[in-house]
């Protein structure tokens, strides 16, 4: 039997990358599937998939910075699905900024910033409650290797290159560990992703903007390859599962060895 048969999840930010990745995956493992996506109607051809799979889906544009429609939109999957087991919050904004500290546009850093933590804390503060009425669940946020030790420092064209999303993610990792904790007693598990250079659309566009940065990136890397979305999404639905029941707290690194050299 699937893991997740007859479990609800969300996913913010499933309409590409790792978050699309992990949306396919909670539906093919028997998820009920309720996608949230900062542009509206891109998350449809995803949810259409899944049903004609014969999974059940829904998708709603959401921007994760507005509280007031953070709330509506978590209340509204439970009154369609009836409950909420699993949350996975892939919050990520901008674009990495090419030149050191002072480059970065104040609003940029804000928004990256806003989308990455309060966009965590809202998803999560609306949807523990609901976890807690169905007996428990599962919260996996997203962090970045970015938290750790910052982005490729050391090769000039990319020296301080996006400087919001270390300080989001390293965020994100401390509001990850206190918030399991504090929800344990609620039978609610919460871990961390931390993923290295992953092969979606947003990381491609970042590459292609300095020359020599795949090569370099590899180069300091374990496995010789980037690693792909269905990658991370496997980790997620691990954490996400009963396999991982006695987890919580966690950041669990993938990243190719990334972090290694």
């Amino acid at each position: 039997m699937p893991q997740l048969d007859g479990k609800v999840a969300i996913v913010s930010g499933g309409s590409s990358g790792i978050g699309e990745a992990a949306a396919r995956l909670f539906a093919k493992d028997g998820a009920k599937v309720a996608i949230a996506s900062l542009t509206p109607g891109k998350a449809d051809p995803i949810v259409a998939d899944i049903q004609a799979a014969g999974g059940e889906a829904m998708a709603t544009a959401l921007d994760v910075k507005d509280e007031a429609a953070v709330e509506a939109f978590i209340n509204a999957v439970a009154a369609r699905f009836g409950r909420i087991d699993i949350l996975y919050n892939y919050n990520a904004a901008g674009s990495l900024t090419l030149g050191g500290a002072y480059a970065e546009v104040t609003e940029s850093f804000d928004n990256a910033v806003r989308t990455s933590v309060h966009g965590t804390y809202f998803m999560c503060k609306y949807a523990v409650p609901h976890m807690e009425a169905a007996g428990g669940g599962t919260i996996v946020n997203t962090s970045s290797v970015a938290a750790t030790k910052g982005n490729l420092p050391d090769y000039s064209p990319l020296h301080g290159m996006g400087l919001s999303h270390s300080a989001g993610k390293a965020a994100v990792e401390g509001y990850t560990r206190g918030l399991a904790v504090d929800v344990g007693v609620k039978n609610i598990r919460v871990n961390c992703v931390r993923p290295g250079w992953v092969q979606t659309p947003r990381t491609m566009r970042n590459l292609e903007r300095a020359e020599g940065v795949m090569a370099y990136m590899l180069s300091r890397q374990a496995l010789k390859t980037l690693s792909q979305p269905d990658g991370l999404a496997n980790a997620v639905l691990f954490l996400a599962s009963p396999a991982s029941r006695m987890i919580t707290g966690q950041v669990l690194t993938v990243d190719g060895g990334q972090t290694l050299t």
